[in-house]
Protein backbone atom coordinates (compact mmCIF):
# COMPACT_ATOMS: atom_id res chain seq x y z
CA UNK A 1 0.00 0.00 0.00
CA UNK A 2 1.31 3.32 -1.07
CA UNK A 3 1.45 5.88 1.81
CA UNK A 4 0.19 9.23 0.55
CA UNK A 5 1.79 12.03 0.23
CA UNK A 6 2.48 14.90 3.37
CA UNK A 7 1.49 18.14 2.87
CA UNK A 8 4.87 20.13 3.15
CA UNK A 9 5.07 22.95 5.96
CA UNK A 10 6.50 25.07 3.63
CA UNK A 11 3.43 25.52 1.78
CA UNK A 12 0.80 24.72 4.68
CA UNK A 13 2.25 27.80 6.88
CA UNK A 14 1.54 30.14 3.86
CA UNK A 15 -2.07 29.06 3.21
CA UNK A 16 -2.62 29.06 7.41
CA UNK A 17 -1.23 32.44 7.29
CA UNK A 18 -3.47 34.21 4.26
CA UNK A 19 -6.89 32.18 5.66
CA UNK A 20 -6.04 33.98 9.52
CA UNK A 21 -5.42 37.51 7.78
CA UNK A 22 -8.38 36.99 5.61
CA UNK A 23 -10.64 36.12 8.52
CA UNK A 24 -9.35 39.24 10.01
CA UNK A 25 -10.53 41.39 7.33
CA UNK A 26 -13.97 40.04 7.49
CA UNK A 27 -14.14 40.71 10.94
CA UNK A 28 -12.60 44.01 10.78
CA UNK A 29 -15.24 44.88 7.71
CA UNK A 30 -17.95 43.60 9.81
CA UNK A 31 -17.08 46.02 12.72
CA UNK A 32 -16.38 48.55 10.44
CA UNK A 33 -19.67 47.89 9.03
CA UNK A 34 -21.92 47.64 12.28
CA UNK A 35 -20.22 50.68 14.16
CA UNK A 36 -20.45 52.92 10.40
CA UNK A 37 -24.46 51.80 10.80
CA UNK A 38 -24.71 52.88 14.79
CA UNK A 39 -23.04 55.79 13.76
CA UNK A 40 -25.54 56.98 11.15
CA UNK A 41 -28.05 56.19 13.49
CA UNK A 42 -27.09 58.39 15.63
CA UNK A 43 -26.22 60.98 13.60
CA UNK A 44 -29.74 60.81 12.00
CA UNK A 45 -31.73 59.90 14.83
CA UNK A 46 -33.73 63.54 14.85
CA UNK A 47 -34.42 62.91 11.81
CA UNK A 48 -35.83 59.60 11.89
CA UNK A 49 -37.81 60.87 14.77
CA UNK A 50 -39.46 63.96 13.95
CA UNK A 51 -40.94 64.49 10.17
CA UNK A 52 -41.87 68.41 10.39
CA UNK A 53 -44.31 69.27 7.39
CA UNK A 54 -43.53 72.54 6.71
CA UNK A 55 -46.46 75.17 5.15
CA UNK A 56 -46.42 79.03 3.95
CA UNK A 57 -50.37 79.00 5.04
CA UNK A 58 -52.75 77.14 7.16
CA UNK A 59 -56.49 77.65 6.49
CA UNK A 60 -59.11 77.45 9.31
CA UNK A 61 -61.47 75.41 7.09
CA UNK A 62 -59.12 72.01 7.55
CA UNK A 63 -61.53 71.92 11.23
CA UNK A 64 -64.37 71.84 9.71
CA UNK A 65 -66.09 74.10 11.44
CA UNK A 66 -66.44 77.87 10.58
CA UNK A 67 -64.32 80.38 10.28
CA UNK A 68 -65.76 82.05 12.81
CA UNK A 69 -65.43 79.56 15.42
CA UNK A 70 -62.14 79.05 15.36
CA UNK A 71 -59.48 81.94 16.21
CA UNK A 72 -55.92 82.19 14.89
CA UNK A 73 -53.62 82.51 18.03
CA UNK A 74 -49.90 82.53 18.75
CA UNK A 75 -47.63 82.00 21.68
CA UNK A 76 -43.62 82.66 22.07
CA UNK A 77 -41.69 79.96 23.49
CA UNK A 78 -38.76 80.68 26.19
CA UNK A 79 -35.92 80.81 23.39
CA UNK A 80 -38.22 83.26 21.05
CA UNK A 81 -39.59 80.61 18.47
CA UNK A 82 -43.40 81.99 18.11
CA UNK A 83 -45.38 79.38 17.90
CA UNK A 84 -48.48 79.34 15.55
CA UNK A 85 -52.25 77.71 16.74
CA UNK A 86 -55.97 77.41 17.11
CA UNK A 87 -58.42 78.29 19.69
CA UNK A 88 -61.52 76.35 18.57
CA UNK A 89 -64.93 76.77 20.52
CA UNK A 90 -67.53 74.23 20.34
CA UNK A 91 -71.36 74.78 19.80
CA UNK A 92 -72.37 71.59 20.83
CA UNK A 93 -73.52 70.16 24.08
CA UNK A 94 -73.92 67.78 26.12
CA UNK A 95 -70.21 66.39 26.73
CA UNK A 96 -70.69 66.12 30.68
CA UNK A 97 -70.72 70.29 30.44
CA UNK A 98 -72.99 72.47 28.82
CA UNK A 99 -71.13 75.53 26.00
CA UNK A 100 -72.59 78.96 26.57
CA UNK A 101 -74.23 79.82 22.80
CA UNK A 102 -71.61 81.55 20.81
CA UNK A 103 -73.90 84.06 19.66
CA UNK A 104 -71.71 87.33 18.49
CA UNK A 105 -69.01 86.78 21.48
CA UNK A 106 -64.90 86.05 20.53
CA UNK A 107 -64.49 82.41 20.37
CA UNK A 108 -61.47 83.19 23.72
CA UNK A 109 -65.14 84.88 25.15
CA UNK A 110 -66.95 82.18 24.43
CA UNK A 111 -64.21 79.36 26.11
CA UNK A 112 -63.63 81.42 28.79
CA UNK A 113 -67.15 81.68 29.78
CA UNK A 114 -68.37 78.44 29.27
CA UNK A 115 -68.35 75.29 31.32
CA UNK A 116 -67.19 72.94 28.88
CA UNK A 117 -63.79 71.24 28.97
CA UNK A 118 -61.14 72.75 27.09
CA UNK A 119 -58.92 69.89 25.51
CA UNK A 120 -55.31 70.57 24.64
CA UNK A 121 -53.79 68.48 21.59
CA UNK A 122 -50.61 67.62 20.93
CA UNK A 123 -50.50 65.85 17.45
CA UNK A 124 -47.69 63.19 16.32
CA UNK A 125 -44.44 62.88 14.63
CA UNK A 126 -45.71 64.46 11.30
CA UNK A 127 -48.29 66.38 9.59
CA UNK A 128 -49.59 69.97 10.77
CA UNK A 129 -52.47 71.04 11.46
CA UNK A 130 -53.55 71.46 7.90
CA UNK A 131 -53.07 67.66 7.76
CA UNK A 132 -54.47 66.71 11.44
CA UNK A 133 -57.01 69.17 11.53
CA UNK A 134 -60.21 67.01 11.47
CA UNK A 135 -59.22 66.36 15.23
CA UNK A 136 -60.30 69.75 16.00
CA UNK A 137 -63.36 69.66 14.26
CA UNK A 138 -64.12 66.03 15.62
CA UNK A 139 -63.57 66.98 19.39
CA UNK A 140 -65.71 70.22 19.20
CA UNK A 141 -68.71 68.02 17.88
CA UNK A 142 -68.58 65.90 21.51
CA UNK A 143 -69.16 69.79 23.30
CA UNK A 144 -65.31 70.29 23.89
CA UNK A 145 -63.37 73.57 22.98
CA UNK A 146 -59.83 72.56 21.28
CA UNK A 147 -56.74 73.94 21.74
CA UNK A 148 -54.28 73.20 19.20
CA UNK A 149 -50.59 74.25 17.88
CA UNK A 150 -48.54 72.82 15.68
CA UNK A 151 -44.67 71.91 17.03
CA UNK A 152 -41.89 73.81 16.40
CA UNK A 153 -40.61 73.73 12.79
CA UNK A 154 -44.08 72.17 12.15
CA UNK A 155 -46.59 74.50 9.76
CA UNK A 156 -45.75 77.79 10.26
CA UNK A 157 -43.26 77.33 13.03
CA UNK A 158 -39.39 78.10 13.04
CA UNK A 159 -37.19 76.00 14.97
CA UNK A 160 -36.31 72.52 15.20
CA UNK A 161 -38.39 69.92 18.14
CA UNK A 162 -36.12 68.45 20.47
CA UNK A 163 -37.67 66.94 23.10
CA UNK A 164 -36.36 69.70 25.97
CA UNK A 165 -37.70 72.68 23.40
CA UNK A 166 -41.35 70.19 22.96
CA UNK A 167 -41.96 69.81 26.70
CA UNK A 168 -40.96 73.45 27.50
CA UNK A 169 -43.62 74.64 24.84
CA UNK A 170 -46.06 72.41 26.13
CA UNK A 171 -45.63 74.30 29.51
CA UNK A 172 -45.78 77.50 27.34
CA UNK A 173 -49.28 76.80 25.74
CA UNK A 174 -50.17 75.74 29.39
CA UNK A 175 -49.46 79.26 30.70
CA UNK A 176 -51.19 80.72 27.70
CA UNK A 177 -53.97 78.56 28.48
CA UNK A 178 -54.41 78.97 31.71
CA UNK A 179 -53.20 82.91 32.13
CA UNK A 180 -54.56 84.90 28.87
CA UNK A 181 -57.06 82.59 27.93
CA UNK A 182 -58.33 82.23 31.56
CA UNK A 183 -59.19 78.84 31.39
CA UNK A 184 -58.91 77.22 35.02
CA UNK A 185 -57.15 73.71 35.12
CA UNK A 186 -59.99 71.81 36.04
CA UNK A 187 -61.53 72.97 32.75
CA UNK A 188 -58.49 71.79 31.21
CA UNK A 189 -57.21 67.69 29.43
CA UNK A 190 -53.69 67.24 27.93
CA UNK A 191 -54.68 64.80 24.98
CA UNK A 192 -51.75 63.68 22.96
CA UNK A 193 -51.53 61.16 20.10
CA UNK A 194 -48.06 58.82 19.41
CA UNK A 195 -45.13 61.28 20.17
CA UNK A 196 -48.01 63.85 21.29
CA UNK A 197 -48.51 61.57 23.63
CA UNK A 198 -45.29 61.79 24.82
CA UNK A 199 -45.32 65.53 25.02
CA UNK A 200 -48.80 65.61 26.85
CA UNK A 201 -47.46 63.25 29.12
CA UNK A 202 -44.20 65.26 30.09
CA UNK A 203 -46.68 68.52 30.33
CA UNK A 204 -48.58 66.74 33.15
CA UNK A 205 -46.07 65.24 35.22
CA UNK A 206 -43.75 68.75 34.97
CA UNK A 207 -47.27 70.34 36.44
CA UNK A 208 -47.79 67.86 39.11
CA UNK A 209 -44.17 67.29 39.98
CA UNK A 210 -43.69 71.27 40.84
CA UNK A 211 -46.51 71.08 42.85
CA UNK A 212 -48.97 73.37 40.29
CA UNK A 213 -52.59 72.37 39.57
CA UNK A 214 -52.67 69.45 37.60
CA UNK A 215 -55.01 69.27 34.25
CA UNK A 216 -58.23 67.61 34.61
CA UNK A 217 -57.15 64.78 33.07
CA UNK A 218 -54.60 62.92 30.82
CA UNK A 219 -56.00 61.40 27.50
CA UNK A 220 -53.37 59.31 25.69
CA UNK A 221 -53.21 57.36 22.19
CA UNK A 222 -51.25 54.75 20.15
CA UNK A 223 -48.38 56.40 22.32
CA UNK A 224 -45.63 54.90 24.20
CA UNK A 225 -43.75 53.31 27.33
CA UNK A 226 -40.59 55.51 25.61
CA UNK A 227 -39.12 56.23 22.51
CA UNK A 228 -36.14 54.42 23.67
CA UNK A 229 -38.56 51.17 23.93
CA UNK A 230 -39.72 51.66 20.19
CA UNK A 231 -36.28 52.37 19.06
CA UNK A 232 -34.99 49.31 21.12
CA UNK A 233 -37.95 46.70 19.38
CA UNK A 234 -36.85 48.42 15.57
CA UNK A 235 -32.97 48.27 16.38
CA UNK A 236 -32.48 45.47 18.80
CA UNK A 237 -28.89 45.16 17.44
CA UNK A 238 -28.39 48.93 18.45
CA UNK A 239 -27.27 50.24 21.68
CA UNK A 240 -29.94 52.84 21.84
CA UNK A 241 -29.87 53.19 25.65
CA UNK A 242 -26.87 54.65 25.47
CA UNK A 243 -27.27 56.70 22.09
CA UNK A 244 -31.07 58.75 22.30
CA UNK A 245 -30.84 62.25 22.35
CA UNK A 246 -34.91 62.37 22.96
CA UNK A 247 -35.65 59.24 24.52
CA UNK A 248 -39.48 60.41 25.79
CA UNK A 249 -39.11 58.36 29.35
CA UNK A 250 -42.76 58.70 29.78
CA UNK A 251 -43.07 55.33 31.73
CA UNK A 252 -40.76 56.74 34.17
CA UNK A 253 -42.45 60.11 34.05
CA UNK A 254 -45.79 58.39 35.02
CA UNK A 255 -44.89 58.37 38.91
CA UNK A 256 -45.48 61.96 38.87
CA UNK A 257 -48.68 62.05 37.41
CA UNK A 258 -51.38 62.45 39.86
CA UNK A 259 -54.13 63.69 37.07
CA UNK A 260 -57.00 60.63 35.69
CA UNK A 261 -55.36 58.84 32.88
CA UNK A 262 -57.28 57.73 30.09
CA UNK A 263 -55.49 55.68 27.13
CA UNK A 264 -56.58 54.35 23.53
CA UNK A 265 -54.31 51.88 21.84
CA UNK A 266 -54.83 49.38 19.19
CA UNK A 267 -54.24 45.59 19.03
CA UNK A 268 -52.96 46.22 15.52
CA UNK A 269 -50.33 48.93 15.67
CA UNK A 270 -47.74 48.67 13.30
CA UNK A 271 -45.89 52.26 14.68
CA UNK A 272 -45.86 51.44 18.60
CA UNK A 273 -47.18 47.63 18.88
CA UNK A 274 -49.60 47.18 21.36
CA UNK A 275 -47.23 45.43 24.28
CA UNK A 276 -45.60 48.70 24.37
CA UNK A 277 -48.56 50.48 24.84
CA UNK A 278 -49.40 47.98 27.33
CA UNK A 279 -45.92 48.64 29.18
CA UNK A 280 -46.66 52.09 29.74
CA UNK A 281 -50.59 51.58 31.46
CA UNK A 282 -48.27 49.63 33.96
CA UNK A 283 -46.20 52.43 34.33
CA UNK A 284 -49.57 54.62 35.33
CA UNK A 285 -50.78 54.62 38.96
CA UNK A 286 -53.47 52.87 39.86
CA UNK A 287 -56.08 55.85 40.26
CA UNK A 288 -56.00 59.65 40.35
CA UNK A 289 -55.32 61.39 43.17
CA UNK A 290 -58.89 62.28 43.04
CA UNK A 291 -59.82 58.89 43.04
CA UNK A 292 -60.58 58.22 39.25
CA UNK A 293 -59.03 54.77 38.35
CA UNK A 294 -57.08 54.77 35.03
CA UNK A 295 -58.45 53.07 31.75
CA UNK A 296 -56.95 51.13 29.33
CA UNK A 297 -59.37 50.67 25.76
CA UNK A 298 -58.53 48.48 23.99
CA UNK A 299 -58.79 48.64 20.04
CA UNK A 300 -59.33 45.41 18.39
CA UNK A 301 -57.47 44.79 14.87
CA UNK A 302 -56.99 48.90 14.79
CA UNK A 303 -53.71 50.52 13.82
CA UNK A 304 -51.58 53.55 14.77
CA UNK A 305 -53.51 56.36 13.22
CA UNK A 306 -56.26 57.77 15.38
CA UNK A 307 -58.96 56.80 17.13
CA UNK A 308 -62.43 54.98 15.86
CA UNK A 309 -64.93 58.74 16.23
CA UNK A 310 -67.68 55.84 18.10
CA UNK A 311 -64.93 54.86 21.23
CA UNK A 312 -63.60 58.27 20.90
CA UNK A 313 -66.32 59.74 21.78
CA UNK A 314 -67.96 57.51 24.06
CA UNK A 315 -64.65 57.23 26.34
CA UNK A 316 -64.02 60.86 25.75
CA UNK A 317 -67.36 61.70 27.39
CA UNK A 318 -67.58 58.63 30.54
CA UNK A 319 -64.30 59.93 31.06
CA UNK A 320 -64.85 63.70 31.76
CA UNK A 321 -68.11 62.55 33.34
CA UNK A 322 -65.72 60.46 36.04
CA UNK A 323 -63.78 63.42 36.98
CA UNK A 324 -66.18 65.74 37.20
CA UNK A 325 -68.01 63.67 39.17
CA UNK A 326 -64.51 62.91 41.13
CA UNK A 327 -64.24 66.70 41.98
CA UNK A 328 -67.49 67.58 42.73
CA UNK A 329 -66.94 64.68 45.90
Amino acid sequence: MTDQPQPSPALSAPLATRLRQWLWRVARLIVAGYFGIVLLLWSFQRTLLYHPLKATTIERSATGLSDSDVEEVSVTAGDGVALHGWLARTAATGMAATASSPGEASVRETVRSSNAPVVIYFQGNAGNRRTNGDIVGELASYGCHVLYFDHRGFGLNAGYPTEADLLADGRTIWIFATGELGIPSDRLYLFGESLGGGIATGVAQGLCRDGLKPPAGLILGATFSSVRRVAQDLYPFVPVRWMLSDPFLSDVRMADVTCPVLQFHGTADSIVPFPIGRELHAAIPAASRSGVPKRFVEIPDWDHFGIPAAVLRGELSEFIARVQSASSR
